[in-house]
């Protein structure tokens, strides 16, 4: 039987309106990945959620997940990076 996945959501409201979110993912009572994630627009809980979901799959199952503002540095981006995820283990 599978342990259950727990996502821990800790917001923070910031002067610009914007909202930071620090997350923990836990798998099997232990913390494998933490992150935070800049809430721009009306986003409701359940899309944000979904969002985190899919992205921290998708970085526990690729060895090669990398963040856009590591390697764009001589390039503009277009697109803002407003997630970061990070492994504990």
């Amino acid at each position: 039987m599978k342990s259950p996945i727990t996502l821990k959501l800790l917001p923070k409201e910031l002067n610009s309106g914007k909202i930071q979110l620090h997350f923990h993912w836990y798998e099997q009572s232990q913390l494998t990945v933490y992150g935070y994630y800049l809430i721009i627009g009306n986003e409701s809980e359940n899309e944000v959620v979904e969002y985190l979901k899919k992205e921290i799959k998708h970085f526990l199952n690729n060895d090669c997940y990398q963040h856009n503002h590591l390697y764009s540095l001589h390039r503009i981006c277009q697109k803002q990076d407003d997630l970061l995820l990070y492994r504990t283990a």
